[in-house]
């Protein structure tokens, strides 16, 4: 990941607005290419056609994020040869292009809050995690079976784009990072329902990850 003195504060990408600011806290959210077919996200722009315009993107945000939360398309990314890679990459540039505060993985998403470095912009962060993953996910068993089974899975991991939001107050950090704890509440991991955010070992919650993955972050 190269270092660069340029960021564009607010702009619009695949048309999402994005707000990258050196030195503020943000909330990313990336997804799955499968967890959400076409035929749902044209019902959900159809859901949110209805409401004001100004609420429009919002009220969109939340259907989504509603959607892929329970759970649809392959959902791999909770694999045991799958979550080390991604942890491993976010591990491997923390403290050097960002801190990571907190983090979940989910089986179709993830969610993080991570205070940004001078010099290194958003997209280039998010875009060196989904490239780097991408292609060491794509010689994993996992991945070949959800391509086996799903077609239209071919030669993508990651849905294009992302979501992001930068934190606005101390009740907006707060809000957030009890968000992407309790974010597995209520799923099932192996044979048990997930309880508590310190039932899911896949997230800042716990340290039980540590114990899953080769590679020891620092910091």
């Amino acid at each position: 990941m190269r270092k660069e003195n340029q960021h564009k504060r607010k702009y619009k990408h695949h048309n999402l607005p994005h707000w990258d600011y050196p030195e503020r806290l943000q909330y990313i959210t990336y997804r799955l290419w499968d967890s959400l077919p076409k035929y749902q996200l044209k019902e959900l722009l159809e859901k949110a056609a209805i409401v004001p315009k100004e609420r429009r993107r919002s009220y969109m945000g939340h259907l989504v994020e509603e959607w892929v939360h329970n759970g649809s398309g392959c959902g791999i990314l909770t694999a045991d040869d799958v979550f080390p890679i991604i942890l491993e990459n976010w591990f491997y540039h923390h403290k050097k292009a960002y801190d990571i505060l907190e983090w979940v993985i989910m089986p179709n998403h993830v969610h993080l809050l991570i205070n940004q470095y001078y010099g290194y912009a958003l997209k280039d962060v998010v875009e060196s995690w989904k490239s780097f993953t991408s292609r060491r996910i794509m010689e994993t068993a996992s991945y070949k079976q959800a391509v086996a089974n799903n077609p239209d899975f071919v030669d993508s991991v990651w849905y294009p784009n992302y979501f992001d939001r930068m934190i606005r107050g101390s009740n907006h950090k707060a809000n957030t990072r009890q968000y992407i704890l309790n974010n597995p509440v209520g799923l099932r991991w192996g044979q048990t329902t997930v309880q508590t955010p310190q039932d899911w070992p896949l997230s800042s919650a716990t340290e039980q990850w540590k114990e899953l993955v080769n590679f020891p972050p620092e910091g």
